[in-house]
């Protein structure tokens, strides 16, 4: 055939990566049947919590019910690789570590950022967890599938926060936490707001340019 095709990833000697869709191709013939199918090899994912508002009055409008401002935290991979999530747990109760299975299907992009809504409206789709988060502090945790033995990934214990305030990772300095001048959800964390002006060197030579 003259048709154009793809070329994908191979990884761990398992399988392709579709690298548009961040779906694995199964053909068997790519795999390594030998091995357990665990792309990670039981090792804990690159994913960390990256940014939470737990007071959100203004700041963030819910892209799946307009006017709506509810809680939401961020995550992150830090890796270059998809991730698949389906399976895995966030809970902000430490009594019921599976508060909220992540649904099959949804992934992470590689260096990329997922949103999740703190509303308690699951029906809204598979970004919205059955929890709120409380603007006195509690502790958001994510844990890894069955499989793998529930282990904790990332969980980070936060103080209380005032409306519209949010609190990420530093972009200096990834294991402290700082709070941010303006929020960046789905976005690299600014701990200073950005400005619209362009400031030029001045040119002491006369003549130098022209």
């Amino acid at each position: 055939s003259l048709d154009a095709i793809n070329v994908t990833v191979l990884t761990n000697r398992r399988t392709a990566i579709d690298l548009a869709a961040g779906r694995p191709l199964l053909g068997e013939f790519m795999r390594d049947l030998s091995d357990s199918g665990d792309p990670n090899q039981g090792r804990k994912p690159a994913i960390v919590i990256n940014e939470i508002m737990a007071d959100n009055k203004t700041a963030f409008m819910d892209p799946d019910e307009p006017q709506e401002y509810p809680d939401w935290f961020e995550l992150y991979n830090a890796s270059g690789l998809y991730i698949d999530m389906g399976g895995m747990y966030l809970t902000d109760n430490a009594a019921n570590l599976r508060q909220y299975r992540i649904p099959d299907g949804v992934t992470i992009a590689p260096r990329g950022y997922l949103v999740f809504i703190a509303d308690g409206e699951t029906e809204q789709g598979p970004l919205h967890v059955p929890f709120n988060l409380s603007k006195d502090g509690e502790t958001l945790v994510l844990y890894d599938v069955d499989e793998r033995g529930n282990q904790a990934i990332d969980q980070w214990a936060f103080e209380s926060m005032e409306a519209d305030e949010s609190y990420g990772r530093s972009p200096v300095d990834a294991s402290a936490w700082v709070q941010l001048e303006a929020p960046t959800p789905g976005q690299f964390n600014q701990p200073i707001t950005t400005t619209e002006f362009v400031y030029l060197p001045t040119i002491s030579t006369i003549n130098a340019c022209y």
